[in-house]
């Protein structure tokens, strides 16, 4: 009698499924096995016992089925579990990597990085509005391999990543060349863009900017679980990135300051509302003969 048995997945997350999966997998070999003996001995036995025996296989073999896709669906839930966890942990990591430090291009370049690892895109953009023109400036450009792109590269939907600026919602298609919304436009059909993620960057409610991540070569790579859990990494993100803008800005204004000061011959001195000396120039430093620090 030939073997007609579908193979169980083979991957099996848990230990437990493995388990499972090897006592089905058993349990196929001892029925083929019981049924090539009852082929050779049948004869010898009792019409009963062999009766018996039969609807006893047959009750093993309708039975194999329920436990191979029972196994199936416990290993999906496995899976599924087992990479949210892994999505928690690495946004956790990646919320502590980014807020590790103010300096903007570190944190630019931090954020694109996780994003193309926890994505698996192949492209990633990162893209700020311009203080002074209000227009969206390209800030960070990685590939998969972490290697920052030239110019050349960034053939991007426009359309999609201003959509997302000026709504602040989130975008994923898994076929642009396919997808009515966006089928029609210029740059995915000339640059052949295909998978589409772009999320906004949003800081109390205020979008400062947009992260967008694609594939020109595989379909379907993103979905919207990728989507909802890319707009929790922005939100993050943007936070980073606004930190790390107002640390420029302060260090900025403390470096002009400082200059300032220094460029003027009278002596300098300020003080807190408590009349506690916060600084004083050199000027001051010379006159009073106390060294400012």
């Amino acid at each position: 009698m030939s073997r007609n048995v579908s193979p169980i997945k083979a991957q099996v997350g848990h230990p437990d499924l493995a388990i499972l999966q090897s006592v089905a997998v058993g349990l196929e070999d001892i029925v083929q096995r019981q049924r090539e003996t009852l082929n050779r001995i049948g004869p010898a036995i009792p019409q009963t016992a062999l009766d018996q025996f039969l609807r006893t296989l047959n009750d093993i073999e309708a039975a194999l089925p329920r436990w191979r896709e029972a196994i199936e669906r416990l290993n999906v839930q496995w899976g599924a579990q087992q990479r949210e966890q892994e999505e928690m942990r690495a946004l956790y990591q990646v919320g502590r990597a980014v807020n590790s430090t103010l300096d903007l291009d570190t944190v630019l370049n931090q954020v694109m990085d996780h994003i193309i690892q926890l994505t698996g895109a192949e492209r990633g953009f990162l893209m700020l509005y311009d203080e002074t023109s209000g227009e969206l400036e390209f800030k960070v450009a990685r590939n998969m391999d972490r290697e920052t792109l030239s110019g050349s590269s960034f053939e991007i939907s426009l359309t999609i990543v201003n959509n997302v600026a000026r709504d602040g919602q989130p975008i994923v298609t898994t076929n642009a060349q396919a997808d009515p919304r966006f089928a029609a436009q210029e740059s995915v059909v000339a640059y052949s863009l295909r998978s589409i993620l772009c999320v906004p960057l949003r800081v109390r409610d205020k979008v400062i900017g947009v992260i967008y991540a694609d594939n020109r070569i595989r379909t379907g790579l993103f979905t919207e679980h990728d989507r909802d859990m890319l707009a929790a990494f922005a939100d993050q993100a943007a936070i980073a990135i606004a930190n790390a803008q107002l640390y420029e800005r302060v260090s900025a204004m403390k470096n002009l300051m400082d200059n300032v000061l220094a460029s003027i011959t009278s002596g300098v001195i300020t003080t807190d509302v408590a009349d506690k000396i916060t600084l004083f120039n050199r000027a001051a430093e010379s006159i009073l003969g106390v060294p400012a620090y």
